[in-house]
């Protein structure tokens, strides 16, 4: 049986209210607000309103956004490297070759941050 050891308000005090104009683009102003969104943190609210004026096109944003994940890498920010990763990965054609690995930086620091095992992976038939 699971139990849980974090209240329900502790929870809900991890997530931010807010939202944000960071993009004059309304769909990507949404991504934007979205992703930062999981984390809260407001270094990433500022890195998005610093990225922004250099977006014009989804192939920016992917830039941008791969470049965030890098920086926040670097810096220790495990939690905004991934979630850069996976707003990278959002718009990554199929074939693109940086998509997988996109996506696993995603979840190896957001799985990491949270503490998440491969003990805590089980598969339903």
């Amino acid at each position: 049986m699971l139990t849980m050891t974090v209240s329900d308000q502790e929870i809900i005090s991890r997530f931010p209210v807010g939202y944000y104009p960071l993009h004059p683009n309304a769909f990507l102003n949404f991504q934007m607000n979205r992703f930062w969104g999981w984390t809260g943190e407001k270094q990433m609210l500022e890195d998005l309103r610093a990225a922004a004026p250099r977006i014009a096109s989804y192939p920016d944003w992917i830039r941008e956004m791969l470049e965030l994940s890098d920086k926040a890498l670097a810096d220790g920010g495990f939690l905004p490297a991934g979630y850069y990763a996976a707003m990278a990965h959002f718009f990554l054609a199929p074939d693109d070759p940086r998509r997988q690995p996109t996506l696993q930086r995603f979840l190896d620091n957001v799985l990491a941050v949270n503490g998440v095992t491969p003990d805590d992976h089980h598969l339903v038939p």
